[in-house]
């Protein structure tokens, strides 16, 4: 997350950084090969 946020810079609108955040999640995700405790409450609010 912090290299994502970071070579960004500035975010227009709170939606935004949101959007981001998502997609790097949802690209970060298919490298997972093992699932995370208690991660689904987590992903669902998202």
């Amino acid at each position: 997350m912090r290299k994502i946020i970071k070579n960004k810079g500035v975010f227009p609108d709170d939606k935004s950084i949101t959007k981001i955040i998502y997609l790097a999640l949802k690209n970060a995700s298919k490298k997972w090969t093992m699932p995370i405790k208690e991660w689904s409450p987590c992903f669902e609010s998202i």
